[in-house]
Order: C-alpha cells, then structure tokens, then sequence
C-alpha cells in the first residue's frame, strides 16, 4: 500500500494528540505534510467570531503537543485551527478544500 503524502488528522483533546500524531507519524511517506486540525465548536447561536480565548488557547495547547512528535518524525505539519458549529461538517470541508483523500 502506497503511504499518503498528505494527511488530516482532527485532535479534539490533548489526550488523543499525541496516540493520532503517532498514527501519522507512521501511516504517513516520507517527507509528507501533516494538517493537524482542531474545530472550536461553537454552539448554534453563538457567532463564529465571537471571542472565546480559553477555548483558543487549547486549541493552540492541542496542536503544539502534535506538532512537536509530528516534526520528530522529520514530517511537515501544518496547524489549523476553525470554528464551526458542527465539527465533523467542518472536517469534511477541510478535506474537500485541501484535496485530501
């Protein structure tokens, strides 16, 4: 099986951060590009750009803790971070935008 240049992976916690970043580090070729997305949900009502910095800075916590055992592994990682008020919407069209398989 032909390894991904290109991987996804959505971290919702810092528990699973570094268990999905050694998934990556594994499954993903040499030299691939690892996009580390984390989704601050937001309820229905709640605009996405209101201001929510605790959730941002764990968003931030998140993504360092996988991108630090990401980059070990000699990968290149790109973090992101959107709001939505369905993560697994928000997912998909990340997929779709970046041209994932």
């Amino acid at each position: 099986m032909k390894k991904p240049r290109r991987v996804l992976i959505g971290l919702r916690s810092e528990d699973h951060a570094v268990e999905l970043a050694d998934l990556a580090c594994r499954t993903a070729a040499r030299n691939a590009t690892v996009f580390l997305v984390h989704v601050i949900e937001l309820p229905d009502t709640t605009p996405l750009d209101a201001e929510v910095p605790d959730l941002e800075q764990t968003a931030h916590d998140i993504l360092r803790i996988a991108a630090r055992i990401i980059r070990r592994c000699g990968l290149k990682v790109e973090p992101v971070i959107l709001r939505a008020h369905r993560a697994d919407e928000a997912l998909l069209d990340e997929l779709k935008n970046r041209k994932i398989e």
